[in-house]
């Protein structure tokens, strides 16, 4: 056969395949797209590749999946050791038990790049839209759509992480669980979340670990990334979700962004994440430039000038209350 080792270029879109098992190479999709995907095994370490160490996987996408296994199940991979996945992307369905994730079942000390799932994942334990289990992991610029459940350890994004560097991703998954079930992680220990959001209209789900939770609105508002300096990996387009540049079959290449306007307010009303919102009664502004901005509860009532270090700051373009 062909060495585990090789280096590998796919050269035109295929249909189904027979999944690979051992692989420690390179596999270059070179744009194109595997379809049609159907695995229905009980067994551990089930995907496209079944178990990967130290390999590069980049620029294919893999549509259509229908991928079933036991442990350690996902639509590229079952399980990854070190390594690096960029420029990929699952549609589909991925279902197992444990360590179930959209993209691969469990990633240890391997990274995660500029990748994305959209479909429905399902399992018991360790469940998640991209990673079902992840440990000293690097997940950076990827996102989820779709639908994500499971018992415990369930996630938008990764079902189950230890010490792993997560940032600039979102979730838009509703997620269903019972015990340990988060927006974008289910479970973390040690873990660090930067720049990351998921849309708490859809996802059912609250997130306490370094996610922060937006509505749907708010989430289409280009202004939420370019503040938290997402990079030029992605095309903003106003009223949409932010979508990943040069994907395998996408024509979001170079264009450039189509960012919204800069929300202006009437008297009387701030903008709130992008929506103009009236204030309510305890509210106050400085004048000049600034604009209405609602107290937190625990702030005293201020009037126009009268700003001090204990009550709340503006943060809102309009002329005057």
């Amino acid at each position: 056969g062909y060495p585990i080792s090789g280096h590998y270029c796919l050269v035109k879109d295929i249909g189904a395949v027979s999944p690979v098992s051992d692989f420690s190479g390179v596999f270059d999709g070179n744009g194109h797209t595997i379809s049609d995907l159907y695995i229905n095994r009980n067994a551990d370490d089930q995907g496209l590749f079944s178990y990967i160490v130290n390999s590069t996987i980049r620029n294919i996408a893999v549509t259509n999946v229908n991928v079933l296994g036991r442990y350690d199940v996902g639509g590229l991979a079952g399980y990854m050791e070190g390594g690096t996945i960029t420029n990929s992307y699952i549609t589909g369905s991925v279902t197992g038990n444990e360590g179930i994730g959209g993209l691969v079942g469990f990633v240890y000390d391997g990274t995660i790049t500029k990748s994305y799932t959209s479909g429905s994942v399902a399992g018991d334990y360790g469940v998640g839209g991209l990673l079902g289990y992840s440990a000293y992991a690097t997940i950076t610029n990827s996102y989820v759509t779709g639908s994500v459940t499971g018992n415990e350890s369930i996630g938008g994004l990764v079902g189950e992480d230890e010490g792993s560097s997560i940032a600039n991703t979102y979730s838009t998954a509703a997620v269903t669980g019972n015990e340990d079930i988060g927006a974008l992680v289910g479970y973390a220990l040690h873990s660090t979340i930067d720049n990351s959001y998921y849309d708490k209209t859809i996802s059912g789900q609250s997130n306490l670990k370094g996610a922060i939770g937006k509505t749907t609105a708010e989430m289409k508002q280009t202004s939420l990334y370019i503040d938290s300096r997402w990079g030029s990996e992605w095309y903003f387009n106003c009223g949409n979700y932010p979508q990943l540049r040069n994907m395998p079959n996408s024509n979001i290449t170079n264009q450039a962004n189509n960012l919204c306007a800069i929300l202006t307010c009437n008297s009387g009303y701030y903008n709130n994440n992008g929506v103009c919102t009236q204030c309510s009664a305890n509210s106050y502004c400085t004048g000049g430039v600034a604009a209405p901005q609602q107290c937190p509860a625990n702030k005293p009532t201020s009037t126009a000038g009268a700003i001090s270090s204990s009550a709340c700051t503006c943060n809102v373009t309009s002329a005057s209350c």
